[in-house]
């Protein structure tokens, strides 16, 4: 298993009763909890913040509704004029190796969008990060500093109203991406341009060297280096919760 979530059939209503034990199968469905390789959470219950530390977002217009199993209240954004949160840069975001999970409730349509991006136009910088969903996919790409990315997608598995469990990985030995614990496939179908490996080539480039600020709900592969702006493919529509960045792999 990829790490503590996995939820390819979890749905708002299917949280467990508060007085109901936890069993195995209840607690894969419970929001993963900070722990000593935490480095930041963000669990969107009406706010922004950093829940433990102080790299905290920027509010944007974003609105909160009800959250993944168990996480209370997740982030969504109900139109285009908004703007997504930006969290800036800083020195905790030199990972060499490490990881991001977080759930989302996917757009129900076949456009990409922007689900997480720590990126810029500029294409031989090291680090540049990027999650997004593209139809029924999650795709990842990390960018090394000669100018390469390594690509991988969680292919075809995404389902309307509900939610999932996202962890990618990066770092050694191998930059990778779960979608409900179950490993991604090397994919060219879904990849950005710029060089791309794949993910079954071992690439194992970190996100550290990279001066980018944070953006959650759309893609800052538009932006210049140091920007958040511009972003495109905004996530209006989808949700996204209890957002946690670690320095181990999950």
């Amino acid at each position: 298993m990829c790490g503590e979530s996995s939820a390819a059939d979890a749905t708002v209503d299917s949280r467990p009763r508060a007085d109901a034990p936890v069993t195995a199968d209840a607690q894969l469905s419970l929001c993963p909890p900070a722990d000593d390789d935490t480095i930041a959470l963000y669990r969107f219950d009406g706010d922004v913040l950093d829940s433990v530390g102080f790299n905290h977002g920027m509010p944007a217009g974003e609105s909160f509704v009800a959250g993944a199993p168990d996480c209370d209240l997740a982030l969504t954004y109900l139109a285009q004029i908004f703007g997504p949160v930006i969290i800036a840069d800083a020195a905790e975001w030199d990972l060499s190796i490490g990881s991001v999970d977080f759930w989302i409730y996917p757009v129900a349509d076949d456009s990409v969008y922007g689900i997480l991006s720590r990126d810029a136009t500029e294409r031989s910088l090291p680090g540049h990060f990027s999650v997004w969903q593209s139809r029924r996919a999650v795709a990842l790409r990390v960018q090394s500093d000669s100018a390469n990315a390594v690509a991988c997608t969680a292919d075809g598995s995404l389902t309307d109203g509900k939610w999932h469990h996202v962890v990618a990985n990066f770092g050694p030995p191998v930059v990778e991406i779960y979608l409900d614990g179950v490993l991604g496939e090397s994919s060219d179908s879904h990849a950005m341009d710029g060089g791309v490996l794949f993910c079954d080539q071992k690439a194992d480039f970190g996100i550290d060297g990279n001066d980018n600020p944070w953006v959650i709900g759309a893609s800052s592969a538009l932006s210049d280096e140091g920007e958040s702006t511009p972003v495109s493919g905004k996530f209006v529509g989808g949700r996204i919760d209890n957002l946690r960045i670690s320095s181990k792999r999950r």
